[in-house]
């Protein structure tokens, strides 16, 4: 049976983000619950799928589905300055991967989609705290899909 079209989207996406940034993915997005061991680590979380239907036809013909990276890192405390060149070094390497590493799937024998490219919307804010020693950055984005 051939994989849904998130499900594919999850795994590639999955698979060449970690090889290309060298960050594993986690099994849980709340950085508190991770063990240090887990550290840098991603978890990504699917959003709201948007399709577009022409007046002519009623079926979507294509699509876009919103997700969210959330990537955890930690360092000492009192080390914000440390904090600020290691979320430039992460962001560096989320927008290399936007812009350039991303290859979209072939499309699979039994798939009615076909997964077009990734786009990155945003980057929030990470708040800067010299008492923490973990952190997250958020990054909002979107993939492309027609259906076939």
């Amino acid at each position: 049976m051939p994989m849904t079209r998130e499900q594919h989207f999850r795994t590639t996406f999955r698979a060449q983000f970690t090889v290309q940034t060298g960050i594993a993915p986690a099994d849980r997005r709340d950085v508190r619950a991770l063990p240090r061991s887990q550290f840098p680590s991603y978890t990504i979380q699917l959003g709201t799928t948007t399709y577009d239907i022409t007046p002519e036809r009623s079926t979507p013909l294509a699509g876009s589905q919103e997700f969210t990276l959330f990537i955890a890192f930690t360092l000492p405390q009192h080390s914000l300055e440390t904090m600020l060149a290691e979320r430039s070094d992460y962001l560096a390497a989320i927008e290399l991967f936007f812009t350039t590493g991303y290859a979209a799937p072939v499309v699979g024998t039994g798939e009615n989609y076909r997964i077009q490219w990734i786009e990155l919307l945003k980057i929030a804010e990470t708040k800067a705290d010299d008492l923490a020693t973990r952190y997250t950055i958020e990054v909002a984005a979107r993939y492309r899909f027609t259906t076939l």
